[in-house]
């Protein structure tokens, strides 16, 4: 129910009676808001007697039936034939409600039937399309094999993800590093230290891939690059121990540990695949390195 102050106080009929009287019919707009029909003195569709309305407001009978032929002497109220008050402007907007109602209905019923043909805009009413340049239309078609069925439909975007507990680095990733010069344990560091990034940043949109083989690929040349300009990427030879080496010393041995991931003994000098590498140039080659850098 609309309640209208301007109205309900611009009502000459309501502003003749007592101020008693227009409680009451406030009382009774409330009840009548929840009825059926609606705008009637009705509860569960049983009159509501006087004396029933004297208990709800809490007055007594006498009362109430002296205000209610207050109001309907001064036209406030209405009765049907039934003996039932109602309210003439809530029975009216009602009507107008339930007419507004069944026109939209209508409507979307109408337009339901017509999906099909308001799902083709600017066409002919045997559905051929409308075009501004229908000879562009035909040169497209010939390039794509004829007609639409050569337009290959769009892909959907894969949803990326943060990078999953369970993921390791692929033998490709091994043979990468082994052409930038790295062992394979620097290798599993790099990848362990891209899977904490990536969940150290959960909330951001960048921390999520949708392939973690080609992420890692990208991040072991990235950070080659970095540990370049850091000044880390090529020890010098200075920083290793500076002994001779035997004579004796078994290189292919030394250089297959390292390329399977054991650290390279600091007593030999510079890594395979660091600058001053003393390693023979056809081991480091047999293992992957490409002799020294």
């Amino acid at each position: 129910m609309k309640f209208y102050p301007r109205d309900w106080r611009g009502d000459q009929a309501l502003r003749a009676v007592s101020m008693a009287a227009r409680g009451l019919w406030m009382e009774c707009l409330c009840i009548m808001h929840e009825a059926k029909p609606y705008g009637h003195l009705l509860i569960n569709g049983v009159v509501v007697e006087d004396d029933v309305l004297a208990r709800m407001v809490g007055a007594s009978v006498d009362d109430v039936s002296a205000l209610m032929a207050e109001l309907r002497k001064a036209g406030v109220l209405s009765v049907t034939r039934a003996g039932v008050v109602f309210s003439r402007r809530m029975a009216k907007d009602n009507g107008r409600a339930q007419k507004g109602a069944k026109a939209a209905r209508k409507r979307w019923s109408q337009g339901a039937d017509n999906t099909e043909e308001n799902d083709r805009p600017n066409g002919y009413p045997n559905g051929t399309p409308i075009t501004h340049m229908p000879e562009g239309r035909d040169n497209i078609s010939e390039k794509l094999g004829g007609g639409s069925a050569g337009v290959e439909p769009r892909r959907p975007k894969k949803v990326g993800c943060l990078c999953p507990d369970d993921w390791k680095p692929k033998a490709s990733h091994f043979d990468l590093a082994k052409t930038l010069g790295r062992a394979p344990t620097w290798v599993s560091e790099q990848a362990e230290r891209m899977r904490n990034w990536s969940h150290a940043n959960a909330h951001e949109p960048k921390a999520r891939k949708a392939n973690w083989d080609a992420a890692l690929s990208n991040w072991l040349r990235t950070a080659r690059e970095s540990e370049e300009k850091r000044g880390g990427g090529k020890p010098s030879v200075a920083q290793f121990v500076a002994a001779e080496v035997p004579a004796s010393t078994n290189w292919v041995d030394h250089v297959k540990r390292f390329a399977s991931g054991d650290e390279w003994p600091r007593t030999l000098g510079p890594a395979p695949g660091y600058s001053g590498c003393r390693a023979p140039p056809q081991v480091l080659t047999e293992f992957g390195f490409g002799g020294a850098q």
